[in-house]
């Protein structure tokens, strides 16, 4: 199958264009299989979602990153799908799998999240900050309950995402101020103080 058919084929829609925009996923040409993702991600069927699931681990890294882009279709497998996609072998595929969360934004997807922020790249982790400080108002427990992880980088990345998501974050940061670790009470009463001002 041609790119340009599959293509037409996602304009259809429709059972019709399903099946063949299925197989097309297992075409040799790369431009074919993602323009069949995107096609089959128009459709929202079960079946075009358990398609879209398995291009998550296509061997082409261009592949995945489009099956990534069509993630948050708002399915529970897709969001499982995508949570163990974060541990892609390519940053950038992680980069993108941690933003299609971020948009998700249910409770598993933003524990997985915060264990993301012990990514071995660095452009993963500040990715992961800026998707909690933009989705962070919806769940800033998780947030806080990092404050008290051992690793010290994730401590210090979990306090930059507190401070950055602000007033929604106030509450369990005041209720944090009890906690017997330092470095959790130091950031909370920051957060709260910078709340104030």
């Amino acid at each position: 199958m041609r790119s340009s058919e599959a293509e037409a084929l996602g304009k259809l829609g429709g059972e019709k264009a399903e099946e063949p925009l299925i197989k097309a996923l297992n075409d040799e040409d790369r431009k074919t299989r993602k323009k069949a993702i995107v096609a089959l991600g128009e459709l929202r069927e079960e079946k075009a979602t358990e398609a879209l699931i398995q291009a998550l681990s296509d061997d082409d890294q261009e592949v995945r990153f489009t099956a990534v882009e069509l993630g948050e279709i708002g399915d529970q497998r897709a969001e499982k799908a995508l949570i163990s996609a974060l541990s892609d072998e390519d940053p950038e595929v992680r980069s993108l799998v941690v933003e299609a969360l971020g948009k998700v934004g249910e409770e598993e997807a933003t524990g997985a999240l915060i264990n993301q922020l012990k990514d071995s790249d660095e452009e993963v982790r500040n990715v992961t900050v800026r998707t909690h400080i933009e989705t962070g108002d919806r769940n800033p427990e998780p947030v806080v309950q990092a404050l008290k992880d051992e690793n010290k980088d994730v401590k210090r990345y979990a306090g930059n995402i507190l401070i950055g998501i602000g007033k929604p974050a106030v509450e369990p940061l005041i209720e944090a101020l009890s906690d017997n670790d330092m470095y959790t009470r130091c950031t909370a009463s920051l957060g709260s103080w910078t709340d104030r001002g």
